[in-house]
């Protein structure tokens, strides 16, 4: 499973230059032992939000920063 889900990762980030936005819809990627198994690079960004967590202003944010 990990090796699926981290090929979908590495068809949105394909080089440096690169940016996107990958939603984990899984309460698993919160505990170390799944984390753990995503890719190093993208463990530092990886964020668990509750159903309260205004994502919308914050993917906008990103994407002006990216800009």
């Amino acid at each position: 499973t990990f090796r699926s889900v981290n090929q979908a990762i590495g068809r949105v980030i394909r080089h440096i230059y690169d940016f996107g936005t990958i939603f984990l819809m899984d309460v698993r990627y919160n505990f170390p032992k799944y984390k753990n198994q995503l890719p190093k690079w993208a463990i530092p960004s990886c964020k668990a939000e509750d159903l309260t967590f205004n994502m919308k202003t914050e993917i906008n944010d990103f994407y002006s920063e990216m800009e």
